[in-house]
């Protein structure tokens, strides 16, 4: 096609077999239990980067390219809601890590999971009155100022790119990692930041497959390239308290709790917010367990928000 440059498939060897950068694959850092691909050949969530990467000599040639792509889909099972992914008769959300179970592994952060303080039960008799009620966290969206975007050049055996993130070093870890080269090799630069308001700006795993990406097809043209998404592609991606929590709360007739039971179910979260919630109110009993499930939904990450303040 008449102004494309490269080409990359999901399959081309120097993808296919690596779907994780180094330190990545041995403790996925900060997005535990979910593996984070290049360029995939299954999407497990809507606007998952699959398939093919059009390097082309303006972004209208490269995205008519795209429409031209002929694909053949299979449609899988999935599942959305973390309690139905729960049930025995839900289809597997993420077969290529857990493929007989929705429910997470334990949590390697330590971060506890069930959360005990005081005699709960104890509480409750204590009160006047028990009110049970349910709490929903819908799934919403980081608002980052732009679209992710990224521009890579080579000059011999030395990378330059340009990102917006937080982590620069990190940047340099990944793109090491992956190249095997010295960081000394590596130059980032990144923009003025400003706000970090969570999103791509914070993602130390998800953006790492737009950074390769981005290098191999600079390095494979020889020629600098730029990728950057439009609002509607960048459109997706979760908060990290997509949650339904089930509440007991026992009162005295003046106001004052004596005990808190909380069941809580997550999607795609590392963080339960247990010991935020207990060490930051005079409750003397509280019960908090967390109970956490794959879903087919995009990343989890922080949206400015309470329980992972920025």
């Amino acid at each position: 096609f008449p102004g494309v440059r490269y080409v990359l498939r999901y399959d081309d060897p120097e993808i296919e077999k690596r779907k994780e950068i180094g330190i990545e694959a041995k403790r996925r850092w900060f997005g535990w239990g979910m593996p984070y691909y290049i360029l995939g050949g299954t999407a497990y969530w809507q606007n998952e980067p699959v398939g093919i990467a059009v390097a082309a000599d303006s972004e209208d040639i490269a995205r008519e390219a795209l429409r031209l792509v002929d694909i053949e889909w299979e449609e899988l099972p999935f599942v959305l809601d973390q309690e139905e992914a729960l049930m025995p008769s839900a289809p597997i959300a993420r077969p290529d890590v857990s493929p007989d179970t929705n429910l997470w592994p334990p949590d390697p952060f330590k971060i506890p999971e069930v959360r005990q303080q005081g005699d709960v039960e104890k509480g409750f008799a204590e009160s006047d009155k028990i009110i049970e009620f349910t709490g929903r966290r819908r799934d919403h969206l980081w608002a980052g100022p732009e679209p992710v975007s990224c521009l890579a050049e080579w000059k011999g055996d030395n990378l330059e790119i340009w990102v917006h993130h937080q982590h620069p070093y990190d940047v340099k870890l990944r793109l090491s990692e992956w190249f095997n080269i010295p960081i000394s090799k590596i130059k980032v630069t990144t923009p003025y930041q400003g706000g970090m308001f969570g999103g791509w700006n914070w993602m130390v795993a998800m953006a790492h497959s737009l950074w390769v990406i981005t290098a191999i097809l600079a390095k494979r043209t020889g020629k600098p390239v730029k990728l950057r998404y439009s609002r509607k592609e960048e459109f997706y991606g979760e908060s990290e308290d997509i949650m339904v929590s089930y509440f007991e709360v026992g009162a005295k007739n003046d106001g004052t709790i004596t005990a808190v039971k909380i069941k809580t179910v997550q999607a795609n979260v590392s963080f339960a917010g247990a010991d935020h919630f207990a060490d930051n109110t005079r409750i003397p009993n509280i019960s908090f367990v967390v109970t956490k499930a794959y879903v087919n939904k995009g990343d989890s990450w922080s949206c400015r928000c309470e329980h992972n303040v920025n």
